[in-house]
């Protein structure tokens, strides 16, 4: 078993604000479109995609303002697009928490599906 370290966030006697941000749906670049069991997704169409994520994940933190923020759901991780190079996934990723690194806000995740 692993111990992982600890951080304050110096919230010690103050309410400590947690967001939480779940199925993102990020894309690495060169990919247009996803399959769901039903249909094919065309993400310019219908306007799904990063620049949407990104836009409302800024827009959180600016309200929000939280000292963690806590990534849940399902492709948090790059691990459906294994055809894609992992270097497009980080690209994707670390664009997409900029606002986070901008606010110098902390953050972890944990993949799973909902």
């Amino acid at each position: 078993m692993q111990v992982l370290g600890h951080k304050s966030l110096g919230t010690k006697g103050k309410p400590l604000r947690i967001l939480q941000i779940t199925d993102t749906h990020l894309f690495p670049k060169g990919v247009s479109t996803f399959k769901t069991p039903t249909r094919v997704v065309n993400l310019k169409e219908e306007k799904y995609g990063n620049e949407v994520a990104h836009r409302m994940l800024k827009k959180f933190v600016d309200e929000v303002d939280p000292h963690l923020v806590i990534f849940t759901g399902d492709i948090i991780d790059g691990r459906p697009f294994g055809e894609h190079k992992r270097n497009d996934w980080l690209d994707t990723f670390q664009n997409f928490i900029q606002p986070l690194i901008d606010a110098k806000v902390h953050w972890t995740f944990t993949p799973g599906n909902h």
